[in-house]
């Protein structure tokens, strides 16, 4: 899973105004 967890991260810095949607997105994974 820890890829999917980098992905998480690079999905926060390419879309930083959907923070709150990936916040719910690694909730989600996690």
């Amino acid at each position: 899973m820890r890829v999917i967890r980098l992905l998480t991260c690079v999905f926060r810095v390419d879309y930083g105004g959907y923070r709150q949607l990936g916040h719910v997105f690694d909730t989600a994974l996690w």
